[in-house]
């Protein structure tokens, strides 16, 4: 006699209908936007054993939105880049450009990008590279806000072409927007390549805080200009205030107090700081450079010279 076909009892089937009824909701639910599209990319088209060029993330942000620098302000979240070690390539991310101020709800200040922004790395090839092709890989995070907040992340991938040792040159890619971002990549003081002659300071520290009011001296032509600074992760900075007088020589004046959190220490005497300003030609440029703040702190000897001054 052949087998009975198989029978769903009314309770099993009232109990898939009520688990189909939960599921369907949850696979209608559309996928929140990023509102931000990341890219990585290269200033060459191919290289070759040796060589040095840049790559560089760009994230393009839709209006209205923006997303944050090193030091995100009184709220946010850094955007943050890892790459992947690739045989033959050392990568040295760059400093991250030039941010702007933007205000944020609830009276705060933020400082960040929008539209745009371009996160460079400076790349050397080995001269033992091997022609084919190389991989390289980065992971970028970031937090991207408006009205409200998404967090974001995306692995990205760029394979290049490398070329034998005595190959023609390549050629550029990305020519005008790897140059655009250039511009307000942090020069450090010092350098030919920025308008900040120097800085001078006037600090009365104390054992966990102080006071502090520091002097940029530029060539002449400058203006707007506007102080950021990325202090350790165990000082508050407060009370900022910064002022600009355009004769006889551009100065632009910071004061801010510091104080160390509570049952916390420095990790670092060394602050980075960096000032924009924009040139005669109207265009935005920024220097950076390490001040040293101890608040009467004890620091191995090693801490007695700044960072390196190479990204």
């Amino acid at each position: 006699m052949p087998a009975a076909p198989p029978t769903i009892s009314i309770m099993n089937h009232n109990l898939i209908a009520f688990i189909l009824a939960l599921l369907l909701p949850m696979a209608a639910v559309a996928v929140p936007p990023q509102h931000v599209q990341p890219q990585l990319l290269s200033n060459v088209q191919a290289i070759r054993p040796g060589d040095t060029f840049t790559i560089g993330v760009l994230l393009r942000l839709d209006e209205g939105w923006h997303v944050y620098w090193t030091n995100p302000g009184d709220s946010g979240t850094p955007t943050r880049l890892t790459y992947e070690d690739t045989k033959g390539l050392r990568i040295s991310p760059n400093l991250l450009p030039l941010p702007e101020h933007f205000d944020q709800p609830g009276g705060l200040i933020g400082f960040g990008y929008k539209n745009e922004v371009l996160l460079t790395a400076s790349v050397t090839a080995s001269a033992y590279l091997s022609p084919g092709e190389t991989k390289i890989t980065v992971t970028v995070s970031w937090l991207c806000c408006n009205d409200i907040c998404i967090p974001g992340q995306a692995h990205l991938d760029l394979t290049l072409t490398v070329l034998p040792a005595g190959a023609v040159k390549p050629e550029p890619d990305h020519r005008e927007l790897f140059a655009a971002w250039k511009q307000r990549q942090p020069q450090w003081l010092g350098s030919d390549a920025q308008l900040l002659q120097r800085i001078v300071r006037d600090d009365n520290e104390q054992p966990g805080s102080g006071t502090f009011r520091w002097t940029g001296y530029f060539q002449p032509a400058v203006h707007d200009v506007e102080w950021f600074m990325v202090p350790d992760h165990a000082l508050m900075l407060e009370n900022q205030k910064q002022s600009i007088i355009a004769d006889p020589t551009p100065t632009s004046t910071i004061s801010f107090t510091a104080r160390v959190l509570a049952g916390q220490r420095l990790s670092s005497p060394w602050m980075l700081v960096v000032i924009g300003y924009t040139d005669a030609g109207g265009h935005r440029h920024a220097a950076a450079t390490w001040q040293r703040i101890v608040l009467a702190q004890s620091f191995p000897p090693a801490a007695d010279a700044p960072p390196s001054t190479q990204p």
